[in-house]
Order: structure tokens, then sequence, then C-alpha cells
């Protein structure tokens, strides 16, 4: 495996999109990781489109991934988030904390969303690279086999990346439009902003919105200075146009399980299967073009195109 600090480079360089591969239990890790997943990402598929899984599965899945690669904590929605919510201790070597946007306005998400950072920044520890709010010990600390080098994405002084979740099917979500919220996300700091499908039995990613909506939305993020992410219910078949269109970080559940069933298990043959589809395709320096997408259909009504 690529030594944490490549992997962190990496972002920085044209090339294909990262693998992000969300798994729900520890014994799915192996599978991601041999088809070749670059970030596992800790998802409750029954909770929501952004399903936040308990702490206890959160620490098993850090020890499982041997402090290899990057890991991603879906935190559900803001509006699930108040002011007494208690803050859950993170494991070390979490990179990305993910937070969806349903059932907000602008105004709410900005609100909610300085207001939960602000809790966390006042709570948390930084002690030896692991982060950790104040009166919640219980952290995994997982070693690295090869010789105990820091955990991938932790640092004595950065805590992790905290990420903005859009949805390209904002009607259904009663949340603003993506690029109504990707200024907001820079204004927040934030270094990477996903797009994602809030309805996991509606259109995917690539049937709400058209290949060029998906080439503008990453040229305008990397205007902001920020990397996007996309996912939703996608196939092995988006996985080619996809990395044509160039976001940083491409993610998968529904593809990486049989039959599209994202409540079902992660196999290693889907994931390396759609890691290669991905790496295929050629490096472009910037984003393709959106003349060369023309032909891609028109989105769905009420979608991503605002």
């Amino acid at each position: 495996m690529p030594h944490s600090g490549s992997l962190r480079a990496a972002r920085h360089r044209p090339g294909p999109p990262e693998l992000l591969v969300s798994v729900r239990h520890p014994v799915e890790v192996p599978a991601a990781l041999a088809g070749g997943a670059l970030i596992i990402d800790v998802k409750d598929p029954s909770r929501g489109p952004l399903g936040r899984a308990d702490a206890t599965a959160w620490q098993a899945i850090a020890r499982a991934t041997g402090n290899h690669v990057p890991l991603s904590l879906a935190w559900g929605e803001l509006a699930d988030w108040g002011p007494a919510t208690p803050l859950p201790a993170v494991p070390r070597g979490t990179q990305f904390i993910k937070l969806g946007v349903a059932g907000l306005s602008v105004n709410e998400v900005s609100q909610r969303w300085q207001s939960l950072r602000h809790r966390f920044a006042l709570g948390e520890r930084v002690t030896g690279g692991v982060t950790q709010p104040s009166g919640l010990r219980d952290v995994t600390e997982p070693s690295d086999p090869r010789g105990g080098e820091p955990a991938v994405g932790s640092s004595t002084t950065l805590g992790p990346e905290w990420v903005l979740a859009c949805y390209a099917d904002h009607v259904a979500a009663q949340a603003p439009a993506p690029e109504l919220l990707f200024r907001l996300a820079s204004e927040l700091g934030c270094q990477t902003v996903l797009v994602d499908t809030h309805d996991k039995h509606g259109p995917r990613l690539t049937e709400l919105c058209p290949l060029e909506q998906l080439a503008e939305w990453v040229s305008l993020t990397a205007r902001l200075g920020l990397k996007l992410a996309l996912a939703g219910r996608l196939r092995l078949a988006d996985a080619g146009l996809l990395a044509r269109v160039g976001p940083a970080i491409v993610g998968i559940r529904s593809a990486a399980c049989p039959a599209g069933d994202r409540q079902g298990g992660v196999e290693a043959g889907l994931v390396r299967a759609f890691a290669q589809a991905l790496a295929a395709e050629p490096v472009w320096p910037q984003p393709v073009p959106t003349s060369e997408l023309a032909g891609s259909r028109a989105p769905l009504p009420g979608t991503c195109s605002g």
C-alpha cells in the first residue's frame, strides 16, 4: 500500500479519481482494500443516505484497515445534530467527516455547521495525533504492522476534514441545490464537498445530472479551491464517464455489493472492476471540456440543475 504521505499528496496531482468504498462492518474492509479502495467510508445504509454507524463500528473498522488508508465517517444530517447532542470520539486516522443538508435552508446549513464545528473545536483534545472530544476517552488507535507510522490522515495539529454533503435530488431532500452550497462550503473552510443522492430508491446521480453539469461542477468547485466528490447509486458503467469528468473522489456502496443491493456485503471483484474502470480512462490535466459531453441527457425535473 502507498505511504500515507503519498496518499495525501496524490489529491494535488492530476490523475484518476480516488475510489471511496462505504462499509458497514469490519468484515467488509478486506474486500474493499483488496479491490482497490483508497478511502474507507463508515456508513450504516439502514439509517439513510449518510447513515451514522455506532461508534463501536467506527473503532472496529478503523482497526480492520490496518492504518493503511484514510477513514471517512458518515455523520448523518446536520438537522439531526442539536446543541445538546453528544459529540462522539472519532478514531485515529479519520480524515473525513461527512454531514448532509436535508431539510435545511442555506442559512440554516451555515448556522448549524458553524455551531457544530465550534462545539467540536471547543471539546476536542489533540494528543499524539489522536482527536477526541473531551470527556470521551474510548478512541481506537490502530497500530500499523509496518512499524508504527502515524495514522493516515491524522496530525498532531489538524483534525479531520469536514465535508459538506449536497444532494443532486435536492427537491426530494428538501435541501438547497448544490450550486448554492459550493460557495458556502468554501466560506465555511471546507476542503472537499460531496454531491450524493438522498433517495436511495430513486434515480442515480448520472440519471439526475447530465455529464456536462457534473463537469461544470468540477470546474466551479476547483475555482473555489474545493475538491469535488461524487456518489449516488453509481454503477460500473458510470465509472469511466465520471473519470473523464474529473472529480477528486468517486464513492460507491451499491456498486460494490452483489446485484447493487447496498444492504448486502462488499465484494472485492466488484470493487476491483470499478477501480479498474476509473483508472482506464485517460488522465486529463483539466476536467474534460463540456463541449465533448454535449450529447448527454437532460436532468430529470426538479433535480440538480437548480
